[in-house]
This record gives structure tokens, sequence and C-alpha cells, in this order.
């Protein structure tokens, strides 16, 4: 069961194999991924240029009330 961080030492894994079986099942598909942490994290992780492969787009970083901006664009990474 996942929970929480995607990038978490115990669910990344996981996320991994679903981000994958997803892609394969639906190729046609996008996957999007909520982190707190940035990309630039995200890369230092033992698995996570993998699981970065499987995420099309990735919205990333702690989020911080006072800088809630609904009008700010996307950030893709492939």
């Amino acid at each position: 069961m996942l929970g929480g961080e995607p990038s978490a030492e115990w669910n990344i894994k996981d996320v991994i194999k679903l981000c994958r079986q997803f892609k394969e099942t639906y190729p046609e598909k996008t996957v999007w991924l909520w982190s707190g942490r940035t990309i630039e994290e995200i890369h230092l992780l033992k698995y996570g240029d993998i699981m970065l492969q499987y995420v099309d787009m990735l919205i990333d970083g702690p989020f911080i009330e006072v800088m809630k901006d609904l009008n700010l664009k996307w950030r893709r990474i492939k």
C-alpha cells in the first residue's frame, strides 16, 4: 500500500513498479507525480532516476501555503 511521499525509501520501489506497469498497459497516458522533494533531491536517491524515467510530469518541492499560486505552470521533466 502506498501513502505519503512517493520517493520515500519505503515507497519508491512500489511507485516504480506501479508506474512501469501503468506505462506498459497504457502507453498513451501521462503519469503525474507530486513530491515534497525537489527534482534535484530525487536524482540523488538510490532509485530516483529509475522512478523518474516513468514519470511524465513532476510537481516537486515542499508545499508552502504562503507561496501558493494557482496560476503557476506545470513543470515538464522529459
